[in-house]
């Protein structure tokens, strides 16, 4: 093998070697999980969409400001025309009459010059409607944020336990290593041997499964976040800056306001209609007749003029309609009055949660500090032969259990804390 081979060799060599600790090195966090998550959600690609769409009627009714144009043509038969000889007879002259096959062709031209404010205001709304349908999919995409918390904290009590139950292994071998040599000397029965090989087995079967539960919380994961994770992947354990009396900011509240302003330009928008409108109209056009009822020929002609439209009486339809979107507002008030009703209650019962494990982590510490106190004892005591292995393993049960019930109410505690950021509004991770 010439040097340049051996070289590529070894830099190919330390490429996957980097690789390979970098997989094994990732670590992933719940703000990433929040955005991605999102992201990954089929319906949040229907934020551009209605975004657009919105600028799209928002135009067409902008529209409404410049001249519209339109070509017109017409054939018709008269069944009786106009006789001016019959009515006004002129001895030695004959008046034509129109004929009775008429045809008329034209170009009609109207340009908008005052509408009281309807085309702004149908502008605005449009617009509000879009803001209503987008904040509406934030609302919905805000509940994946609780999707991800459930997920999230079940594979970190996963890891965490595993990390557990490894040092619990690691710690019950070498009581087992001291066990065979006391055996040898007689100090313990084989029995005692057996006794702590089939905790040892039993211990090994728990970290068998709760493998398997870690790679299966993953799998799932990846669907949310739409990510590709190994399975050595680790969860970052989130640092929590919980502020109770910090204000409410849930998307739900800005969704409220947009529907309110929705009734509020609707009753502009039926105030405008109440006002009169002015328009411009021109016609160019070429028929048989053409403006002179006694020229039977086809002609050229044309038509400019202003028109006034004023519907000044509508029997209290727009009074009524105004009324109709009164109620409208007085329904938002309540829906809203209702959610923050809801919101209060599953804010004080987190903070419920929060105080409970946060008083049981103490009792936790302490029971550990005696579970271990205990532990140590038995373990001196097992291997000068003064107990039963059957006790020491009664001991180390009750110490990893009470571990593992730390391990519990600390990944609770956190879980409360993160819910209750979520029914604030204030989660990390926005889109």
């Amino acid at each position: 093998m010439n040097f340049s081979r051996l070289v590529t060799v070894i830099i190919s060599w330390l490429f996957i070697s980097l690789m390979i600790s970098a997989q094994e090195a990732q670590i992933i966090s719940i703000e990433t999980c929040y955005k991605r998550a999102i992201h990954a959600y089929p319906v949040y690609k229907n934020m551009s969409l209605i975004a657009e769409e919105g600028e799209l009627r928002a135009q067409n009714q902008k529209n409404a400001y410049l001249p519209s144009m339109y070509f017109q043509a017409e054939a018709k038969y008269l069944s009786e025309v106009i006789n001016l000889n019959s009515v006004l007879p002129i001895p030695g002259f004959d008046i034509p009459s129109p004929p009775n096959e008429q045809f008329n062709f034209s170009i009609n031209l109207n340009q908008l010059i005052y509408d009281g404010g309807m085309i702004k205001k149908s502008v605005e709304l449009e617009r509000n409607k879009s803001l209503i349908n987008e904040q509406s999919l934030i609302v919905d995409l805000y509940q994946i944020r609780e999707r991800v918390n459930t997920i999230y904290f079940s594979i970190l009590f996963l890891q965490q336990n595993d990390s557990l139950f490894k040092l619990s292994l690691q710690e019950l071998d070498e009581r087992l290593q001291f066990a065979e040599s006391a055996v040898k000397n007689g100090i313990l029965l084989q029995s005692d041997l057996d006794i702590m090989m089939a905790e040892m087995i039993g211990l090994e079967q728990n970290v068998l499964e709760n493998g398997h539960n870690i790679s299966q919380g993953i799998k799932v994961l990846e669907i949310l976040i739409d990510s590709s994770l190994s399975i050595k992947t680790k969860l970052e354990r989130p640092t929590v800056l919980l502020d109770i009396e910090a204000p409410i900011s849930r998307p739900e509240l800005a969704l409220f306001q947009f529907q309110g302003n929705n009734l509020d330009l609707n009753k502009q928008l039926i105030s405008a209609t109440r006002r009169p409108m002015l328009s411009g109209f021109g016609q160019l056009g070429y028929g048989q007749p053409g403006l002179n009822p006694v020229n039977d020929s086809f002609d050229t002609y044309y038509i400019l003029g202003l028109r006034l439209t004023w519907n000044i009486w509508d029997w209290n339809k727009a009074g009524r309609e105004k009324e109709i979107l009164q109620l409208n507002q007085q329904k938002i008030i309540h829906l809203r009055e209702t959610f923050e009703y809801n919101l209060s209650l599953e804010l004080q019962k987190e903070k419920e949660e929060i105080l409970k494990f946060e008083e049981l982590i103490q009792k936790d510490h302490e029971i550990i500090y005696l579970r271990k106190n205990i532990l140590n004892t038995s373990s001196s005591r097992l291997d000068n032969g003064i107990i039963q292995s059957t006790d020491y393993v009664r001991d180390f049960n009750q110490y990893l259990a009470a571990m593992v019930k730390l391990n519990i109410h600390e990944l609770m505690l956190l879980k409360s804390k993160f819910n209750y950021l979520t029914a604030q509004g204030n989660t990390m991770g926005d889109q």
